[in-house]
């Protein structure tokens, strides 16, 4: 599942130019995207790339707004991600 999500979002990344924003985030916050959504701390953090302070939460929202087609990748990975971390097998395998 880390290796589909990876690479779609490397196939994203390509239809960016390197300096672009949407880009950047793509590849700098990469451990951000495979983390579990449930365990995402609450505190806070100066984001360099966005230039102001953030939760990982909001830091998610931020990548989102600037990349959106990558957030059905995102919800579909972490909704694998819990069922198969709840061993609920009959909804993982209904998910692929």
């Amino acid at each position: 599942m880390n290796r589909a999500l990876k690479q779609t979002r490397i196939q994203i990344m390509k239809q960016f130019e390197k300096k672009s924003l949407e880009y950047r985030v793509l590849k700098y916050y990469w451990k951000l995207i495979q983390k579990d959504s449930r365990k995402l701390s609450p505190h806070t953090f100066y984001s360099k790339t966005f230039r102001e302070t953030l939760t990982l939460k909001g830091c998610l929202e931020k990548i989102f707004k600037h990349v959106p087609q990558f957030k059905h990748y995102y919800n579909l990975y972490q909704l694998l991600l819990f069922h198969l971390q709840e061993k609920n097998t009959e909804q993982f395998f209904g998910l692929i």
